[in-house]
């Protein structure tokens, strides 16, 4: 029973996030949060990768001002 539950608690987790859109697919708001959406790996997962290309010399420009 107990395992049952935790299984289902677990598929129904991953729906919930599946669902949720990612705010770092944003220009904008991986541009405001460029550590989060891209730094460390982040521009690894997936769909990161074309923004953090876009983004990551706009904000390291602005990091050298």
């Amino acid at each position: 029973m107990r395992t049952t539950l935790l299984a289902l608690l677990l598929a129904l987790i991953a729906v919930m996030a599946s669902s949720v859109p990612d705010p770092c697919l944003d220009n904008d708001y991986a541009h405001d949060h460029y550590g989060e959406c891209c730094a460390n790996g982040g521009y690894k997962i997936e769909g990161h990768g074309e923004i953090c290309k876009t983004v990551g010399p706009k904000v390291k420009a602005r990091r050298e001002l």
